[in-house]
Order: structure tokens, then C-alpha cells, then sequence
């Protein structure tokens, strides 16, 4: 099965379906064997204890209370629990598939693994879907929403963990900040002050980071926004021109077919065809 990996998923737009979630009320020295391969994927939140996996290929998995472990589509495996908290529930597990643009069902890792510990707000997801599969009638626009949530979370964490472990961990607080600000209000210098490195060598990290320089990546950046602002219908070329930042609305249109090929009004004309 495909894998897309949690860094790569904080860009990527994806389906959830099959999803379904619990509370769990595992004794201690419990055992769970999945002789058959699992048809969802799943996370598991260990509330109060932990868990040892043991996979097909004898490869031993072993997460703490207040980890999360990811569970891939098709894994093989038996598990131990261990309990010392006297609370009833253990632990929450939340199911279910992803699927790209095209229908593809993937995974986010090729084996079971601890994604991280968590608290607060991400474990409030877990909260949140297991009461809504409480119900009788579930709700499951509202249980997919946490469930977004959650993934969300949990791929940006990775992302910016990944960057701060890369070779472009000097320029990591210049990538968030040029990922982040679609008004990228901040000139090339002074985001490269924010990393403490000259603009020079800011430009050339960014560069084999993106593949393009910091320059065009911001226009990138900004033209796929004005495409967006003028699909919506909710401002005209002049006014996603201002809310963009350009210097005026002939400069937005030329930049805007620079880079499209296309005048906005020829755009939105091609768009509504």
C-alpha cells in the first residue's frame, strides 16, 4: 500500500472514511492478537497503561501511557497490555481509512509505530470521537472533523520536527514563517534576520529546500491564494490585489499572468466556463 508520511500529509488533501471510535477497558497481562490483517487503519491512545506489539515479522513495538500508536491498514500482530492505573478506561482507539484525490487508499507508515505523547488538545480529540460514537445515531461529519484535527496535529508536528532535524534546520523559523504568511509581509533580509544567517546564504538553504528561490516561492504563494479569492466571488481583481499585498492592481495582473499564462478576468472566464 502507499504511503504518505504525516510531514508530507500537512499539505496533501485527503479522504477519511470507515472511521469509527471507542473507549477501551483493558485489564492487566491482557492479550490481543489480529491474526487476520486489519481492514482500517487505527491510532491508539494509551490513556492509562501501555502496550506491547509483537508483528508478523517478530519485530517488537512497545508504547507508554500517554503515547499514541499508529496502527497501519493490513498489520498482522499481538499485543500485551499492562495496567497499573486503577481507572476503567485504558485507552481510545479511533479507526479508520484514508484515501487520496483518486481514491487510492494509503497509509501513513509501513508498520506500527509510536507516533508521539500527547495531551491536551489532541487527546481531547479522542475524547470527542469516543462520545460521538456513543450515540445511537452518531454524528459522523462531527467525529471526521476531530479526526482532521487530530491528523492535522499530528503532521504539522512532524513537519516542523523535520525540519529542525534537517540540513536546513538554520532557516526552520524562516520556513515556517514563509509556509505560514500568505501576506509574507517580511522582506527576504528580515526574514533571514528572524534565523540569525545572512540573506545570501538564507536564499541558497531555501532554494534547495524548495526548490525555488524565497522571491518566487512568496509570488507562488500568493497567486495560488488570488486564484482562490477570485473563484470564491467575494472580491474583484482590485481587492485581492490589496488584500494581497501588491503595490497596485495593473502590477497583480501582470504578475498574475506571468505566472498562470492568463489575466485574472480570463481566468475566472475559463473557470466558469
Amino acid at each position: 500500500m502507499k504511503v504518505v508520511t504525516f510531514d508530507k500529509l500537512y499539505h496533501t488533501d485527503y479522504n477519511l472514511k470507515n472511521i469509527f471510535s471507542m473507549r477501551q477497558y483493558w485489564k492487566d497481562k491482557d492479550v490481543f492478537r489480529h491474526i487476520n490483517p486489519r481492514p482500517t487503519s487505527a491510532f491508539l491512545y494509551l490513556k492509562n497503561c501501555s502496550v506491547e506489539y509483537t508483528l508478523e515479522n517478530g519485530k517488537v513495538v512497545r508504547g507508554e501511557e500517554g503515547d499514541v500508536i499508529y496502527i497501519p491498514k493490513g498489520s498482522v500482530y499481538s499485543s500485551v497490555f499492562e495496567k497499573e492505573s486503577k481507572e476503567s478506561v485504558t485507552a481510545y482507539l479511533i479507526e479508520f481509512n484514508t484515501f487520496d484525490e483518486g481514491g487510492e487508499c494509503f497509509a501513513l507508515s509501513d508498520s506500527i509505530s509510536v507516533i508521539e505523547n500527547i495531551k491536551g488538545r489532541e487527546a481531547d480529540c479522542f475524547f470527542e470521537a469516543a462520545d460521538i460514537f456513543k450515540s445511537a445515531n452518531p454524528c459522523i461529519a462531527e467525529a471526521k472533523a476531530a479526526i482532521y484535527r487530530l491528523i492535522s496535529s499530528f503532521s504539522y508536528e512532524h513537519k516542523i520536527r523535520d525540519i529542525h532535524k534537517s540540513e536546513f534546520s538554520a532557516i526552520a523559523e524562516g520556513i515556517v514563517y514563509m509556509e505560514n504568511d500568505i501576506l509574507q509581509e517580511k522582506s527576504i533580509a528580515e526574514i533571514a534576520s528572524m534565523c540569525h544567517v545572512s540573506p545570501s546564504h538564507f536564499r541558497s538553504l531555501f532554494k534547495r529546500y524548495s526548490g525555488v528561490s524565497p522571491i518566487n516561492y512568496q509570488i507562488n504563494a500568493k497567486i495560488e491564494h488570488a486564484k482562490l479569492l477570485l473563484q470564491s466571488g467575494d472580491m474583484n481583481v482590485g481587492e485581492v490585489s490589496d488584500y494581497l499585498g501588491f503595490s497596485d492592481k495593473a502590477y497583480f495582473c501582470r504578475i498574475f499572468k506571468k505566472y498562470t499564462g492568463l489575466s485574472p478576468k480570463s481566468y475566472l472566464a475559463k473557470e466558469h466556463i
